[in-house]
């Protein structure tokens, strides 16, 4: 539900001029692999940040920017 909505909210701020908001999402300490690998699939639409228990985890260049 959550990429089907995302990815159609970045269509329409293309398509309207806006800037491209910074997607962030949240997520357990677990859920990230040891070597501070992400799981992701085809389907799953790239974010910006991360968000866990343990902090912020900025993942691109406009994340860094802001954190």
């Amino acid at each position: 539900y959550y990429d089907t909505f995302l990815m159609r909210y970045q269509e329409l701020a293309k398509e309207k001029g806006w800037s491209q908001p910074l997607l962030v999402a949240l997520s357990y300490s677990v859920q990230i692999l040891e070597e501070g690998i992400i799981p992701v699939n085809s389907t799953d639409v790239p974010i910006d940040a991360l968000v866990t228990s343990s902090g912020i985890i900025p993942i691109s260049p406009a994340a860094s920017e802001r954190v």
